[in-house]
């Protein structure tokens, strides 16, 4: 393996929440916040870390789109697909 190989970093599997969460830079306790405390961040861990899908009001799916930067009609369908990332495409953990 070339130094090149060894400094690339590996992919890794995240939910597609936790990558938009990451994206638009905010830590869970952030976007916990920015939903004003509706759900608690163990809900949100268990949502990000083992693929449970969201299930919210129409308002905090909307306060959720504003507080990731997406628009509700490009958000994804399903919240709790892993997707594979590589660890610099993420901003925040």
């Amino acid at each position: 393996m070339t130094e090149k190989e060894k400094s690339k970093p590996s992919p890794r599997k995240v939910t597609v929440l936790r990558q938009l969460r990451e994206r638009a830079g905010l830590s869970r306790e952030q976007l916990v916040a920015r939903l004003d405390n509706r759900i608690s961040l163990r809900t949100l861990q268990r949502w990000e870390n083992l693929g449970n899908e969201p299930a919210m009001t129409r308002k905090d799916w909307l306060d959720l789109c504003e507080a990731l930067n997406v628009r509700w009609d490009d958000l994804p369908v399903s919240l709790s697909s892993f997707v594979e990332v590589v660890h610099s495409d993420l901003i925040a953990v």
